[in-house]
């Protein structure tokens, strides 16, 4: 698991270790202190839309992943991987990704405080942004098919509505968000379908 104690003050970057998703084939790779800070707003769904349109350049951690997540579900939609070794390549590339944006966006919220009974969110951040960049690219691959136009531009435009919303409330400190995605099966929900939980309130 990754170690997010506290950088000590030194005249070198302080790295940390992150631990292989796969608890069969442990390995470990250094990677940077987070890098968002409470200053800079938790971005909503317009700059990963330009960074997936290739009109902006990505100037932080979570856009550098998102265009990462671009080339990721671009090969998933073009070579339909079945083999298990490549199906599980793609699923370790998807959750690493998920991690590092998961892992920001607890740089972008130190400072928000939640409401005592603010409900948790059933997706977490990075997972909502895999999709969104998941709807973006089926939309801009199909764009031209009459088959799949309408149904991917109303899908993309949901999940758009839905991430802006999720922002927002997280910021407001009206919902919290879950720090990383847990056991397939027995954790977050991916993909994401509600912004908040059964019996939870938008209100």
């Amino acid at each position: 698991m990754p170690d997010d104690q506290p950088a000590v003050s030194s005249d070198r970057p302080t790295y940390h270790v992150y631990y292989g998703l796969d608890p069969d084939k442990a390995l470990a790779f250094t990677v940077p202190p987070v890098e968002a800070t409470p200053d800079q707003p938790l971005p909503d769904a317009g700059p990963f839309l330009r960074v997936c349109a290739g009109v902006e350049e990505p100037g932080t951690v979570v856009l550098r992943c998102a265009r990462e997540l671009v080339g990721t579900w671009r090969y998933a939609h073009e070579q339909r991987p079945k083999a298990a070794d490549d199906l599980a390549r793609l699923n370790e590339q998807l959750n690493l990704h998920i991690w590092f944006i998961d892992r920001e966006a607890r740089g972008h919220l130190k400072d928000v405080v939640c409401q005592h009974d603010a409900p948790l969110s059933p997706s977490t951040y990075g997972q909502w942004v895999a999709w969104l960049v998941w709807k973006y690219v089926l939309y801009a691959l199909r764009q031209n098919d009459p088959a799949h136009h309408e149904r991917d531009a109303a899908e993309l435009s949901w999940c758009i509505e839905s991430f802006n919303e999720l922002v927002g409330v997280v910021r407001d400190g009206r919902l919290r968000l879950p720090e990383e995605q847990g056991p397939e099966g027995d954790g977050t929900a991916f993909p994401p379908r509600r912004v908040w939980p059964e019996g939870g309130s938008s209100a």
